[in-house]
């Protein structure tokens, strides 16, 4: 599990900036934070893409009791506790970082997007959110309003939405077609790949 963990947010540090992972692990810190973050990740169906790949079943918990669920875990190591532990983090992640890029886009600096060039926030926009050059203007015209009115900035649902759960496929990976091979696609072995999947999202 400690190495699962630990994997997980070496993807992490490579595609968002320490300071962003520093704001999150403030947020998470609260117990308050954490189960609504936990809960939306659960809606969202982030931690079951990462924890679900672990079993050889395709519903492993179905019609399981509390005991069996334990036990479950415990076959594959603790895993699924942190691959879940780590989307929800990855999400919430993605959320500061749309915030923080967006801001810098704007003009408008902060302590978490000092010294961060214009092109790496418009690259992590495009390539890591996916947003069209369209959105992104539109994000941007958005802050600057909200600035000039002295105002916080409104996020859609559909913009956070899409920074939290493309934070969490990009960073983890997924073990699902185009992410994989074909065949590691598989529930047969996704149990059997977990690692290499990272390996190969990463490369």
């Amino acid at each position: 599990p400690l190495k699962n963990v630990l994997l997980g947010n070496v993807q992490n540090a490579t595609v968002f900036t320490t300071r962003e992972m520093m704001q999150t692990m403030r947020h998470l810190s609260s117990r308050k934070n954490w189960k609504s973050a936990k809960a939306l990740a659960l809606d969202s169906g982030f931690t079951h893409m990462g924890s679900y790949d672990l079993f050889l079943a395709k519903e492993p918990f179905r019609g399981a009791n509390w005991m069996r669920r334990i036990a479950e875990n415990a076959a594959v190591g603790g895993m699924k506790v942190t691959e879940a532990f780590n989307r929800v983090f990855s999400s919430v992640l993605g959320e500061f970082s749309l915030r923080n890029t967006v801001d810098n886009l704007a003009g408008v600096k902060n302590p978490a997007n000092k010294k961060v060039l214009t092109s790496d926030s418009r690259r992590m926009m495009v390539d890591v959110f996916k947003f069209t050059p369209e959105e992104i203007s539109a994000m941007i015209s958005k802050r600057k309003r909200a600035l000039e009115l002295n105002e916080p900035m409104e996020y859609s649902t559909s913009e956070l939405q899409r920074a939290r759960y493309r934070a969490q496929l990009v960073t983890q990976g997924s073990g699902d077609i185009p992410y994989v091979p074909y065949w590691m696609g598989k529930q047969w072995a996704k149990p059997l790949t977990l690692f290499y999947r990272v390996a190969y999202r990463m490369t």
